[in-house]
């Protein structure tokens, strides 16, 4: 008998934990926008040489071989949910009988005049990283939230360049105000200029245009903005929330098509609709989307529920060796916080260079 076929749009950090488990389970497909994903966490140590590239790199097509799984790089174009059919960017269509999407979010604002000519977007996050690793000052840093900040402080110590960071609101404005006057206190030690309830609303060839008319001049402008609902998504016939984001039920799959699953920074949960979009959830969602994926292929109901941890380890690197933290209210820094992210980071980025079928 032929095995389901699963096919993951997108190498998120719960589908490619969904492509290491269910390899013996079903025909597998990832679909991405191309053979590597860079894991996010660990970009900040690669801008500021704590570590290389490579390191932080996930070879996509090694691991789909490793997973007895087919990798498809040239991207998703359109979704078809009535006919189960992946449709690709090069025209090709992939049938599938089970889905998951696991894409991450858009820039919010990268259609403004001129950012998409003229600034580094994080999305997607391998080719930025490249063109992060040759950023010049003065630098230009527009967001405020936690890749801002680590952004904003590791490419100021390794250029030493003038950095300016503009928020619409304040910083790290999902945080405890704790956290946020502490990456404050950091930013202006380092030397970074803070401009908060100010926009970047355009920008032209080393300059960026700001909402009260002021101009800031860079070498390199870094789009970090907050996020946004994949078109993809709303140009399916899934059900989406008014943002546009897959409304999934707590067991991850979608509340209109049972067929189809979500997780990550694309989703928005039943009952837990202001999960602040981090990569920390998207991890903590993978086991639940793993067991309920392989329930869907065997054609069973999905049972297993996805509870957030509300207030989870959160870790930033600074830059010079320290990283500052948070758990459960209490804030900390220095360079044993540094070393217990580097734990973690290197551990769960291991698995996925040496995967064994399981």
């Amino acid at each position: 008998m032929s095995r389901p076929r699963l096919v993951l749009v997108g190498p998120g950090l719960a589908n490619l934990q969904a492509l290491a488990r269910l390899g013996e389970r079903a025909e597998v497909t990832l679909v991405s926008e191309g053979d590597h994903h860079t894991y996010s966490g660990m970009l900040p140590g690669v801008l500021v040489g704590q570590r290389d590239a490579e390191a932080a790199s996930i070879d996509l097509a090694a691991l789909c071989a490793r997973s007895g799984a087919r990798l498809e790089p040239s991207g998703a174009q359109r979704l078809d949910l009535e006919g189960r059919i992946v449709e690709l960017r090069d025209g090709r269509r992939v049938p599938f009988d089970v889905l998951s999407v696991n894409i991450g979010a858009g820039q919010r604002g990268d259609g403004l005049p001129g950012v998409r000519q003229h600034a580094i977007s994080l999305k997607p996050m391998f080719p930025a990283s490249h063109l992060l690793l040759a950023a010049e000052g003065p630098l230009v840093i527009a967001g405020g939230g936690v890749a801002a900040v680590e952004l904003a402080l590791v490419l100021k110590h390794r250029t030493k360049a003038p950095t300016t960071l503009v928020t619409s609101a304040d910083v790290l404005p999902r945080a405890g105000p704790a956290l946020a006057a502490a990456a404050l206190r950091e930013l202006e030690q380092a030397g970074v200029t803070v401009l908060t309830q100010r926009r970047v609303v355009g920008a032209e060839p080393n300059t960026a245009l700001l909402d009260d008319g002021s101009r800031l001049a860079f070498g390199t402008l870094v789009w970090a903005t907050g996020p946004k609902a994949a078109a993809i998504l709303r140009g399916s016939s899934a059900a989406v929330d008014e943002a546009g984001y897959l409304r999934v039920a707590s067991t991850l799959q979608s509340t209109s098509h049972p067929a189809v699953f979500g997780a990550g920074d694309c989703v928005s949960i039943d009952h837990h609709e202001g999960l602040e979009k981090a990569g920390v959830f998207s991890i903590r969602q993978g086991p639940t989307l793993v067991e309920n994926l392989t329930a869907a292929l065997a054609g069973r109901p999905p049972s297993q529920r996805y509870e957030p941890t509300l207030r989870p380890l959160q870790l930033l690197n600074l830059g010079d060796g320290r990283a500052l933290g948070t758990w459960h209210g209490h804030v900390f820094s220095g360079r044993a916080a540094f070393w217990l992210k580097e734990f973690i980071d290197r551990r769960w980025i291991r698995q996925y260079r040496a995967v064994e079928r399981r």
